[in-house]
């Protein structure tokens, strides 16, 4: 019975002593890691590209003013008009106070006005188409509205010094026109004192 008893606790000893865990028994293994530990650097960052905001040219443009045609070129003639008198003619113009010396009737076609002041203020020599110079539309002062004269207005030269000269080149068709000086001087214009004068093309 000791015997038999002695043989059961070696066998339990010689058990015990091969024991131990054994992880293919239990079906787990230990985790394999073949990956290489994570970068734990900061990602790269790239500095940000800044462009300039993008400029566009203003929607309008700033408005383009001149000033009102009021000096049409002197060298003018109506579509519809064959000048009469294609050599061109000359005629002489005296500008005194307050008159317009002239000739008062003309040939059609090129004309060259050559115009002298032989008065003691400053004067100048202008022209438009119409009967008279009371007919003609006048601003206060009585000075000749050029502007609402429109193609009816021929034009004029510069501001003439006494003792001065100027030409006007101007290709005149048949019809009326008046000759005037429209400086304005005090109150009233050299129009207004009687410097103008009517004259016919034909």
């Amino acid at each position: 019975m000791r015997r038999s008893a002695a043989v059961i606790v070696s066998i339990v000893v010689t058990l015990a002593s091969c024991g131990g865990s054994d992880d293919s028994a239990t079906g787990t293994e230990p985790p394999v890691t073949d990956a290489p530990p994570a970068d734990t650097s900061p990602p790269a960052t790239e500095p940000p590209t800044t462009q300039p905001p993008a400029t566009e040219p203003p929607a309008t443009e700033p408005p383009v003013t001149e000033p009102p045609a009021t000096t049409p070129p002197a060298d003018t003639t109506p579509a519809d008009t064959a000048p009469a008198n294609p050599s061109g003619q000359a005629v002489d113009v005296s500008l005194v106070e307050w008159e317009v010396i002239a000739a008062t009737a003309i040939e059609a076609g090129p004309t060259t006005f050559n115009v002298a002041n032989d008065g003691d203020f400053r004067h100048h020599f202008g022209i438009a188409r119409g009967i008279s110079y009371e007919e003609l539309p006048q601003l206060p002062g009585g000075a000749i509205d050029e502007e609402t004269l429109g193609d009816d207005y021929l034009g004029r030269t510069e501001n003439i010094d006494f003792g001065g000269s100027a030409t006007f080149d101007v290709d005149l068709a048949p019809g009326n026109y008046v000759l005037f000086c429209n400086i304005v001087a005090g109150p009233t214009s050299h129009a207004a004192r009687g410097q103008v004068l009517a004259i016919t093309v034909g």
